[in-house]
């Protein structure tokens, strides 16, 4: 497998006024193509640190973050966004839907972004929602839509234009054990099924364990790898 996401001596160091907290400390890391990787740690450890890097939500102290052979340091903000919007799907712990928009229009909403046409972005949604179990929920708002099924539009919103690799920072977080491992076993299905790079950080075991390598990190450092 080649290599999709390569971190070359990722640094990230926060100014708090006084004081500097270093997050990340030259991490080094590659992702290839079509893995699934876990990434664990404490609170405060950097995992969700170096996942924003990956996902260039936020840029680093030093160090390069290279997607599919591009250098992201070297891109403008415009080229940035645009990599965003087609290359990377994100998924959080809260959802982050917005509650104005039903179910459908949420997962259509970066479809608008990136120009897609409307017959193309009706059959797209129909296809996310019957993969995700939610066929029948599109008309649905957020509110009438249980946490389970919140996060299972956010993973259909994050594949809504195909990109090659999904970031998820606690995707089990706000959801009880049985709803979690039924979002768990999502992740894997589209994994295995679409070939999707999948970056996962968490607390939850059960991911872990599920991942094909884990990656754990202590205070800002890489300390083991299991696989």
């Amino acid at each position: 497998m080649c290599e999709l996401i390569e971190a070359i001596k990722l640094s990230k160091i926060y100014n708090l006024g006084e004081t500097y907290v270093h997050a990340l400390r030259e991490v080094n890391l590659s992702i290839a193509r079509g893995e699934f990787v876990a990434i664990i740690g404490h609170s405060g450890s950097g995992k969700s640190t170096l996942l924003h890097l990956i996902g260039c939500i936020e840029q680093p102290t030093t160090g390069s973050v290279v997607i599919g052979g591009k250098d992201t340091g070297r891109m403008s903000q415009r080229a940035l966004s645009k990599l965003r919007l087609h290359k990377i799907g994100f998924v959080f712990q809260h959802f982050y839907l917005l509650p104005a928009l039903t179910a459908y229009e949420n997962i259509e909403l970066p479809m608008r972004e990136a120009g897609l046409r409307r017959r193309e972005r009706k059959d797209r949604v129909h296809g996310l929602l019957s993969a995700v179990g939610l066929i029948d929920r599109g008309r649905h708002y957020p509110y009438q839509l249980s946490g389970g099924e919140q996060q299972r539009v956010a993973i259909a919103r994050a594949l809504a234009n195909d990109p090659p690799i999904i970031l998820a920072d606690e995707p089990t977080g706000e959801l009880d054990t049985r709803t979690g491992t039924g979002i768990v076993d999502l992740l894997v299905a589209i994994n295995q099924k679409y070939n999707k790079t999948i970056v996962v950080v968490s607390h939850d075991p059960e991911i872990a364990q599920r991942a094909e390598r884990t990656i754990e990190i202590r205070d800002g450092v890489i300390v083991d790898v299991l696989y």
